[in-house]
C-alpha cells in the first residue's frame, strides 16, 4: 500500500500538470521566454513523472502541430546530452514537443565538437530564447569508459589513428583528474563513475570559457547553466547545479577554443580544406590538381601530416573538397598523394576499373553527395596505365568467353566492362595487339565513365549544364607518376541535350519480382503465407534503410499496361500515414493494391473501399488483404476526442461523420482499458482495435470476401505501423474471425437503409436540395461518401417511381459521373448532359426534359453544373479567336460556334491581352450563366416557377483537379428576365417561319 504522503504527492503533481499551460498547448514563439527557474523545476516534475511510472508524454493535437509550424519552437531548456543514453530526452523529462532543444553526441561533450555544439547551443539562447543550459551524463557511459580505460592503460598514441581515438584521448584530460579525484588505490569503476561528473563540469566549464555569448548571457543572469546525471538504472535525474568554479570563470579571460588556433591561410583557414572555407570555382580546382599532380612527379610534394588542430577542424567544420575523384582501386598510389593534396581537398571514390558500369548506386549517389552536399565544382574520373581490371575485360572479350549468367562479381564486372573492349578493339584497328587494345580501353572507360554519369545523373548533368560542375577525365601514368588530363567528354553537349535514361542496373529486377520485372498479369498468383511473408521482409528492408525496391523502366510500364496488374495483396491503410505505403513495404509497382482514407476504416465508404477489395481479391487474384493502421493517427485521435466529448448530434460535415463513426472503435478501446486511462493511451489502444474493427467489417459484410476466406483462398490480416521506427507490429487475424465466418452475412449499414427519394416522397424545398448537393460534394472531396452500392430492395423501391430533388444540367466531358461528385443516391437527381452543359442548341430536348422534371417530377431545383478545363468551351475559344467562319457542315461546328457569343463576352470582360487560356477559363462559368439565362427566358413555365418562388436556379462549376464544386448562386441577370417577356428559341421561330 503507497503511504497517504505518496498518494498526496502525486494528486498534488497530477493537479500542477493539468493546471499547466502546456496540457492545452505546445511551447511556441507565441509565448514568452521562461525564466531558467522555472524550467528547471519543470525538468524535475517531468523526471519524477518519469520514474514513477506516470508519464503524461507529448499531448499534441493536430493545431498543436501546426502551430509549432506556424509559429516555430520556442524551447525553455537546452540539453547537451549523450548519444549512449539509451532514453531521448524528452523521454526521461516526460516533455512536449518545443519544450527541449536537445543536443547529443558520445560522452555529453564539447572537447571535440565545439563548432557544432557550442553553436547550437549560442543558437538556442540567442535565437530561440531558452533560459536554461542542462548538460546531462549518465551513469555507466560508454564514451567515459572507454577514455579512462585508455588513460589507466597509458596506451594513448601520439597520433590518432581514428575519431574515435582523437575522441578518446581529449576526453583523457576528464579522466586525469577524475583519477586524482578518486585517490590511490580506486577502480577502474571508481574513476569512470567520478570522470561521469568531472566531465559534465569540464562541458559546462568549455561553455563559459569559450562561447562569449553564453558567457554574457550567465553573466547577466539571463541564462543558466546546470549540471545532472541520469541513473539508467533507477531513471532519475541527479542535479549538479551550477559550475562550482562559474564566478571565477566568468572573470576571466575568454579564450580560443583549440580547434579554432590558425593554422595558416595556404589550403584553407585551418591548414586543410573544411567547411568553413568557401567553394572552390571548377577551373581553379583543376589547376589546383595540375599544380599538385606536378610536384608528385617532380618529387616536390608540399602536404604535411595533419596536425591535432587540423584534424579537431575537419571534423568540427566538416569537409569541404573542391574536387570529387572518381579513381581505380588498382592505382598503387594513394590518389590524395598523386595529387599532393592534404585531408580534406579531394573527395575521392575507388573501385575496380574506375567505373559506373555496375555500381552506379554507390559511385553515382556519392559524386551526387559531393557535389550537391559538399560543394565539390569539379569531377574527375580517373583511369592509369596497366589498368588490371581493363585488361581483364579486355582478355575475357578478345578470347570470347563471356558466359551467359556471371557466376561471380568478378564476372559480371569484367562482362560489363566488354562493351568498352569492343569499342577499343574497333578504334585500334585491325591488327592491334591485346596490349594496344587495353591501352586504348584505359581511354575509353574514362570517357565511358564521364558519359554514364551524364546520362544517368539528373542532378549531375543539371549542374554541368547550369555550369556549377565541371566533369574531366584523366589518365595517370604509373610509371613516371604524371597525369594525362583528357578534358571534358567529347560527346558532352550532345548528352546534355538527351533525356536522362533508366541506369542499367535498374532495369532487370530478375526473378523474384515478377517474369517482367514487376508482378503483371503474365505471373501467376503469390499463395497468401508466401504474400505476408514478403510484406514482413519488404517491410524490413525499410526499417533497415537498405531498400531494393527501384524506379520503373519504360519496359516495366508497358508490361503493366499490357499484361494488367497481379498485386499479391491488397492493403488497406490511412491517408495519414506520412509514408507511402509502397515504401513501407519496399514494393515495385504492380505488387501491391493499395487503398487509403482517414483511418484506414470501412465504417463509411463502404462502398468504395470494399468494393474495390473485392474487385482487388476477385478479379485480380490477390490473395492477403492487410488492414495497416498506424500510430499518433489523427482520424483515430479525432474520433477519441469526439467520444470523450459526448453527445449525440448530426454530423455537420464529411468530418464529423467520419469521426462519428470512428467514435464506436473509441468506445469499444475505453472500455477495455477501463475507466482512468489517458487520451494518448485510450487513442494508441483504439489504433488497434480499429484495425480490428475494419477486418470484421469485411467478414460480416462482403460475401465474396467471406466466401474466399472461408475456403481458405485468401488471408485476411491486420497490422499497425510505428512512424517512429518505420516498423511494421503485425496483429494476425482477427480472434473473431471464426466466429464471424459461421454467422450469416448482412448487408453493410448504409445499404440496408431504403433512404432512395420516390414518388411517394414530397417535394423538397430548393434549398434543402441546395444543401444536399453542398454537404454531398464535401463528402465527395474528402473521401467519405456514403452512398455505397445499389442493392435490390433499392431498385425495387425505385420501381414504383422517381422523385427527384434536383434537376442538374452537366457536361458529358466532366470525367466523374455527377451523381458521384454530389454522393448522391440512385432517383436523388435527374441528369442531362451534354458537350458544354449548354442549351444552346438541343433546346427542345433539354428543355423539354427540364419542364418535365419541373412539372410532373415536382423538382424544385435546376442546378447547371460546368467544369474547369473543358473540352467544348476550349474548341468554342478556339475557333472564336481564330476568326474561322464555316458553313456549319458539322453538328459539332455548330455547337462550338453556337457557344461562341459565351466565348465574345468571356474576351470583352477580361480585354484584348488576355491569353487563350484565361479566355476559355472565364467562359466556362459565363456559360453556366448562359445556359441559367436560355431557361429563363425561351421557357415560359420554367420562368413561372422561378417567378412564383416554387423553383429556383442555381449554377456551380466543378474543379476536375480538387473535385469540389464551387456553387455560384442563381444568375446575375434573372431578375431582369424573369421581369420580361418571354420569347421563342432561335430554331424553334426558324421552323415556325418555315411551317
Amino acid at each position: 500500500m503507497p503511504s497517504v504522503t505518496m498518494v498526496f504527492a502525486q494528486l498534488a503533481d497530477a493537479f500542477s500538470f493539468c493546471t499547466s499551460p502546456d496540457v492545452r498547448h505546445v511551447r511556441t514563439t507565441a509565448d514568452p521566454p521562461m525564466a531558467p527557474e522555472e524550467s528547471l523545476k519543470m525538468l524535475k516534475e517531468g523526471n519524477r513523472r518519469f520514474v514513477d511510472g506516470r508519464p503524461l508524454g507529448a499531448r499534441t493535437k493536430d493545431a498543436a502541430r501546426r502551430q509549432l509550424v506556424d509559429q516555430g519552437q520556442a524551447p525553455h531548456t537546452a540539453i547537451i546530452g549523450c548519444a549512449d543514453s539509451r532514453a531521448p530526452l524528452e523521454t526521461i523529462f516526460d516533455a512536449m514537443p518545443g519544450d527541449l532543444f536537445v543536443l547529443r553526441n558520445a560522452g555529453n561533450t564539447c572537447t571535440h565538437a565545439e563548432g557544432s555544439m557550442v553553436g547550437s547551443l549560442e543558437f538556442a539562447t540567442g535565437k530561440l530564447g531558452s533560459r536554461l543550459i542542462l548538460v546531462l551524463g549518465h551513469t555507466n557511459c560508454g564514451a567515459i569508459a572507454g577514455a579512462t580505460k585508455t588513460y589507466l592503460e597509458a596506451k594513448v598514441p601520439q597520433k590518432a589513428g581514428s575519431a574515435l581515438q582523437g575522441l578518446l584521448q581529449d576526453l583523457g584530460a576528464v579522466a586525469e583528474q577524475a583519477v586524482q579525484e578518486a585517490g590511490p588505490g580506486a577502480s577502474a569503476d571508481e574513476v569512470t563513475a567520478r570522470a561521469v561528473k568531472v566531465n559534465v563540469y569540464h562541458t559546462m566549464s568549455f561553455l563559459l570559457r569559450f562561447s562569449e555569448s553564453i558567457r554574457s548571457a550567465v553573466r547577466e543572469g539571463t541564462v543558466q547553466i546546470q549540471g545532472g546525471i541520469y541513473n539508467l538504472e533507477t531513471g532519475s535525474v541527479d542535479f549538479l547545479g551550477a559550475l562550482p568554479t562559474q564566478t571565477e570563470l566568468l572573470d576571466s579571460t575568454m579564450a580560443i577554443p583549440p580547434s579554432m588556433v590558425e593554422a595558416g591561410e595556404a589550403r584553407g583557414k585551418h591548414g586543410v580544406r573544411t567547411g568553413a572555407d568557401s567553394a572552390v570555382p571548377k577551373d581553379v580546382a583543376l589547376k589546383m590538381l595540375k599544380a599538385g599532380n606536378e610536384r608528385f612527379a617532380a618529387g616536390a610534394p608540399t602536404a604535411t601530416q595533419t596536425s591535432g588542430p587540423m584534424r579537431k577542424a575537419l571534423v568540427q567544420c566538416g569537409q569541404a573538397p573542391h574536387s570529387a575523384i572518381l579513381g581505380c582501386a588498382d592505382s598503387r598510389v594513394p590518389v590524395d598523394t598523386v595529387f599532393d593534396a592534404m585531408p580534406g581537398e579531394l573527395f575521392v571514390l575507388r573501385n575496380a576499373g574506375n567505373t559506373c558500369t555496375h555500381a552506379e548506386g554507390s559511385m553515382v549517389g556519392s559524386l551526387e553527395f559531393a557535389t550537391g552536399k559538399l560543394g565539390s565544382r569539379l569531377i574527375l574520373v580517373l583511369g592509369h596505365t596497366n589498368c588490371g581490371a581493363i585488361a581483364g575485360a579486355t582478355k575475357t572479350y578478345l578470347e570470347a568467353k563471356v558466359p551467359q549468367k556471371a557466376g561471380s562479381a568478378l564476372q559480371g564486372l569484367l562482362q560489363d566492362l566488354g562493351a568498352v573492349a569492343e569499342q577499343a578493339v574497333q578504334e585500334a584497328g585491325p591488327g592491334a595487339s591485346a596490349d594496344e587494345v587495353t591501352a586504348r580501353a584505359v581511354k575509353v572507360n574514362v570517357y565511358h565513365t564521364m558519359s554514364f554519369l551524364l546520362r544517368f545523373s539528373e542532378s549531375i548533368r543539371s549542374a554541368v549544364r547550369e555550369g556549377t560542375v565541371q566533369i574531366q577525365g584523366g589518365i595517370y601514368n604509373l610509371e613516371t607518376g604524371s597525369v594525362d588530363f583528357l578534358g571534358a567528354l567529347p560527346t558532352q553537349t550532345e548528352l546534355l541535350d538527351s533525356t536522362m535514361a533508366i541506369p542499367p542496373s535498374m532495369v532487370e529486377a530478375g526473378e523474384a519480382r515478377g517474369k517482367h520485372g514487376v508482378r503483371t498479369g503474365a505471373d501467376s498468383a503469390v499463395p497468401k503465407d508466401v504474400a505476408l511473408k514478403m510484406l514482413k521482409a519488404g517491410n524490413e528492408r525499410f526499417a533497415a534503410g537498405a531498400p531494393t525496391a527501384t524506379q520503373t523502366s519504360g519496359p516495366m510500364r508497358k508490361a503493366l499496361v499490357q499484361c494488367g496488374q497481379a498485386p499479391h495483396s491488397a492493403i488497406l491503410g490511412c491517408a495519414d500515414s506520412r509514408v507511402p505505403v509502397d515504401t513501407v513495404f519496399d514494393a515495385m509497382p504492380g505488387e501491391l493494391f493499395v487503398l487509403r482514407n482517414a483511418g484506414n476504416t470501412c465504417t463509411h465508404a463502404e462502398g468504395s473501399m470494399v468494393g474495390s477489395l473485392e474487385f482487388c481479391t476477385g478479379k485480380l487474384g490477390s490473395r492477403l488483404i492487410l488492414v495497416l493502421g498506424h500510430t499518433k493517427c489523427g482520424a483515430i485521435a479525432g474520433a477519441t476526442q469526439t467520444f470523450q466529448a459526448g453527445g449525440e448530434k448530426a454530423p455537420g460535415s464529411a468530418l464529423e461523420g467520419l469521426l462519428q463513426g470512428l467514435s464506436v472503435v473509441a468506445k469499444e478501446a475505453s472500455e477495455e482499458l477501463g475507466p482512468g486511462a489517458l487520451q494518448e493511451e485510450l487513442a494508441a489502444h483504439a489504433t488497434k482495435v480499429n484495425v480490428f474493427s475494419s477486418m470484421n467489417f469485411l467478414l460480416k459484410y462482403s460475401e465474396p470476401i467471406r466466401e474466399l476466406v472461408r475456403k481458405g483462398d485468401l488471408d485476411i490480416q491486420g497490422g499497425i505501423y510505428h512512424l517512429e521506427t518505420g516498423r511494421v507490429e503485425f496483429l494476425g487475424r482477427s480472434p473473431q474471425q471464426a466466429e464471424l465466418l459461421a454467422a450469416e452475412g448482412t448487408l453493410p449499414p448504409s445499404m440496408a437503409l431504403g433512404t432512395v427519394r420516390t414518388t411517394s416522397d414530397g417535394p423538397m424545398a430548393p434549398q434543402a436540395a441546395l444543401k444536399l448537393l453542398k454537404v454531398g460534394n464535401e463528402r465527395f472531396v474528402v473521401g467519405a461518401p456514403k452512398a455505397g452500392k445499389v442493392h435490390s430492395s433499392m431498385r425495387e423501391t425505385l420501381a414504383t417511381g422517381q422523385a427527384p430533388h434536383t434537376a442538374l444540367v452537366g457536361c458529358a466531358d466532366s470525367r466523374v459521373p455527377l451523381e458521384t461528385v454530389f454522393d448522391a443516391l440512385p432517383g436523388d437527381l435527374f441528369v442531362l448532359r451534354n458537350a458544354g452543359n449548354t442549351c444552346t442548341h438541343a433546346e427542345g430536348s433539354v428543355l423539354g426534359s427540364l419542364e418535365f422534371c419541373t412539372g410532373p417530377l415536382k423538382t424544385r431545383l435546376i442546378f447547371v453544373l460546368g467544369h474547369t478545363s473543358c473540352g467544348a468551351i476550349k474548341g468554342a475559344t478556339s475557333t472564336f479567336l481564330s476568326g474561322q467562319k464555316t458553313k456549319v457542315p458539322q453538328a459539332l461546328d455548330a455547337l462550338l460556334q453556337g457557344l461562341g457569343s459565351v466565348v465574345s463576352d468571356a474576351q470583352k470582360e477580361l480585354g484584348k491581352k488576355a491569353t487563350e487560356e484565361q479566355v476559355a477559363a472565364h467562359a466556362v462559368k459565363l456559360n453556366v450563366f448562359h445556359t441559367m439565362n436560355f431557361m429563363l427566358k425561351y421557357s415560359e413555365p420554367i420562368r413561372q416557377k422561378v417567378r412564383s418562388g416554387e423553383l429556383e436556379i442555381q449554377g456551380g462549376v466543378y474543379d476536375l483537379q480538387t473535385g469540389r464544386v464551387e456553387f455560384l448562386g442563381a444568375s446575375p441577370s434573372q431578375a431582369k428576365l424573369v421581369a420580361a417577356e418571354g420569347a421563342v428559341a432561335p430554331s424553334l421561330k426558324s421552323k415556325m417561319q418555315g411551317a
